[in-house]
């Protein structure tokens, strides 16, 4: 981890004051006036809806309109509906990611937070949504929010806090579910059964230790039933719903299960995380050395996986919407066998790469199977749904040496700049 002074005194706090003065808000005013771009003209005229007293729903919302309300209520209580009004709103509410995640790397790495919070500041695929009116930045906020609930052993209040992250994108109740279990193996609830048996290994039966684990359980349901009475809210409003989302949902069917968004987060990822991945080549090495035939035969099987199941048929995933960037990434690895091989590689270099990354807690390398389960169960590829699995993934893997670290603030600096230049010039979006 980084042990720098400045990262455990008030420079750092100046260094992420920084961030704000001397980056998002400048930022915020270049692009404030800028025309509606993409789910914006949906999101707006909700909220603009709400202002004016109107409570229907435009029929496109596919979330619950929490986030709409809360940016509706300073707009109707000043008057100022205009689009650049509510960015400013809507701005105001995502900015706080930056603090909420701020105490939870405190919390965690009190000597890297402050590079941690730089670096989810910088995000290049999170930093142009600040400034716009999209849900997926300010809902960051419940979760950080809940997650530092957890780390503080107050699982009602973590369940309250995760509630409101649902109420603002309805698949944050896999968030909701790792949470869950990350308190059951986190808490603490085991460690009076290793204990005893430690000091009776004459009576540590199978019956015995089975006993012991269901008090464990119970224990860990007593003092988690907040969460059961929220997957009970849950599971409710997916009956009367019918599914996650509210509107559009011929483009969001519920269940499915797809592997483009996994695929898509690991090809993204390698090269996000470039230098972290040069510096784990002595572990892969040592990882692999003696067995290369069994590493090969995995990765032979993982490619023929890859290549039955990468495709590419969303209809938002078209030609039609090449103004999205992924779109014509997605269109061209995809457009022959060719590109789909050489679209593997980053694939799997990722892969090898996260065999090798150590995260911080035992209890966090559940993000892995939970990240999996939420990318699946998306048909459309997009990469607003990585921001949850990048967040915690950036809480909780082991930092490296100072000069990785700054070398990934600084690509995502200059990424997080071209990106958004690009956004406000009107030539893509993400």
């Amino acid at each position: 981890m980084i042990t720098s002074r400045v990262h455990r005194s008030p420079v750092g706090h100046v260094i992420i004051a920084g961030l704000f003065f001397f980056v998002l808000i400048p930022a915020f005013a270049l692009i404030a006036t800028h025309p509606a771009i993409a789910d914006e003209v949906v999101h707006s005229d909700q909220i603009q809806r709400f202002a004016r007293g109107d409570m229907t729903l435009h029929p496109l919302i596919t979330q619950l309109p929490v986030y709409h309300l809360i940016v509706a209520i300073p707009s109707a209580l000043t008057g100022f509906r205009s689009l650049a009004a509510l960015r400013l709103f809507s701005f105001l509410l995502a900015a706080c990611s930056v603090p909420a995640f701020f105490i939870v790397a405190r919390r965690l790495d009190p000597a890297g937070a402050v590079v941690r919070t730089l670096q989810f500041g910088l995000l290049p695929l999170l930093f142009p949504l600040f400034f716009l009116i999209y849900t997926d930045v300010p809902s960051l906020v419940p979760v950080f929010l809940a997650l530092y609930a957890v780390l503080r052993r107050q699982p009602s209040v973590a369940a309250v806090c995760v509630a409101v992250s649902i109420l603002m994108r309805q698949n944050n109740i896999v968030w909701a579910m790792f949470l869950w279990v990350f308190l059951l193996l986190s808490g603490g609830y085991f460690h009076g059964i290793r204990l005893f048996m430690e000091r009776h290994a004459e009576l540590s039966t199978l019956s015995l230790r089975w006993v012991s684990a269901q008090g464990a359980l119970l224990r860990w349901i007593a003092d988690t039933r907040a969460f059961l009475h929220l997957f009970v809210l849950f599971a409710v409003f997916l009956l009367f719903n019918g599914g996650v989302a509210v509107g559009d949902v011929s483009a969001h069917p519920f269940p499915s299960f797809h592997w483009g968004n996994v695929y898509f987060f690991l090809f993204l990822f390698f090269f996000l995380f470039l230098p972290l991945h040069v510096a784990n080549l002595p572990r892969l090495a040592q990882l692999l050395r003696g067995r290369w035939v069994p590493a090969l035969s995995l990765i032979l099987l993982f490619a023929l996986l890859f290549l039955i199941t990468f495709v590419n048929d969303h209809p938002d995933n078209q030609a039609e919407y090449s103004f999205f960037l992924r779109n014509r990434l997605l269109l061209l690895f995809t457009s022959g066998m060719a590109w789909k091989a050489l679209f593997f590689l980053p694939v799997l270099a990722s892969v090898l790469s996260l065999l090798v990354t150590r995260l911080v807690l035992p209890a966090s390398y559940l993000l892995y199977p939970v990240s999996f389960l939420f990318l699946t169960s998306s048909w459309l590829i997009e990469q607003r749904y990585y921001l949850v699995p990048l967040a915690f993934f950036l809480l909780f893997r082991e930092h490296r040496s100072r000069t990785v670290e700054w070398t990934i603030i600084a690509c995502w600096a200059a990424g997080s700049a071209i990106l958004f230049m690009g956004i406000n010039q009107g030539r893509y979006f993400l």
